[in-house]
């Protein structure tokens, strides 16, 4: 996936990265191949470039959901392919620890399917 830029880094740690060129994404072998030749042609004078991974790009690709509590959030887990072992309230086998563990498989599993969840203020 073309998501990488190269990137120069300053000597200065109080100074942020400069993107060399923040609109061209290249793949990962790429980047390094610029970033090692602009290394070799500097000779680490005045700071490095290195392979940076484009956050933009990489948050552009995150599908947002909107979820408002434990109910929204393991239906849409189970509409995604999760499967609850957790028991139920029905069965005896239920307390605050056990919702809370099955929420937070649920949350994991929402966030591994790409999803950055919501919630309503």
């Amino acid at each position: 996936m073309d998501n990488y830029y190269v990137a120069w880094i300053p000597p200065n740690r109080d100074f942020k990265d400069i993107a060399c060129d923040g609109t061209k994404y290249v793949n990962l072998t790429t980047a390094t191949r610029i970033a090692n030749k602009l290394n070799k042609e500097t000779r680490g004078s005045l700071g490095h470039y290195a392979p940076r991974k484009s956050q933009y790009l990489e948050n552009m690709n995150k599908k947002k959901i909107e979820l408002d509590g434990f109910g929204d959030i393991i239906d849409f887990a189970g509409s995604l392919g999760w499967i609850d072992n957790h028991g139920d309230s029905i069965s005896g086998n239920w307390g605050p620890t056990q919702a809370d563990e099955c929420e937070e498989e649920a949350i994991n599993f929402i966030k591994s399917k790409g999803y950055e969840i919501h919630y309503p203020e």
